[in-house]
């Protein structure tokens, strides 16, 4: 899916405003919520979260999250996974897939709204795709209502 201008759509502005509501800049708010909209096969949809629902992010072992990144994946997600990392990397569009993945969570401070859509293909070179996508992702445009990710000390290895 491609967007020019998030704002045309009434979900990319929710996710525009809701950005800036946590603080980021207007141009880097209009960049996230595109790359946020173009990561899906379709447009989001909200969904409310209650205080003390957790989400999850899977990263390369050794590597913390961002504070900023916004894609996380639920619990339910979470229990589809297989245990291999090439298979996650396929499943959840990432463009580089590390040996092993270490597993973080943050959790809601307070109910909040996410977005939710269903990963789309990753691909390169106008069309050559290198991750098959498929699985739900959850966006959070407001970090700012989430605790620090924190690690479960949980690991993905394949082995």
């Amino acid at each position: 899916m491609e967007i020019s201008d998030p704002r045309d759509y009434a979900v990319g502005k929710q996710m525009f405003e809701s950005l800036q509501q946590a603080g980021v800049s207007p141009d880097r708010a209009l960049r996230m919520s595109r790359d946020m909209l173009e990561s899906g096969t379709d447009l989001p949809s909200t969904v409310s979260l209650q205080q003390g629902d957790q989400l999850f992010k899977l990263v390369p072992t050794g590597a913390p999250p961002s504070g900023s990144t916004p894609y996380f994946v639920t619990g339910d997600v979470l229990e589809r996974l297989p245990n291999n990392p090439q298979t996650i990397g396929e499943i959840l569009g990432l463009p580089q897939v590390p040996n092993s993945f270490e597993l973080y969570s943050i959790t809601a401070k307070s109910n909040v709204d996410v977005f939710q859509s269903q990963i789309a293909k990753f691909s390169v070179n106008n069309g050559e795709y290198l991750r098959s996508g498929g699985e739900i992702q959850t966006l959070v445009t407001r970090r700012d209502l989430f605790t620090e990710a924190q690690s479960m000390n949980r690991y993905i290895t394949g082995q």
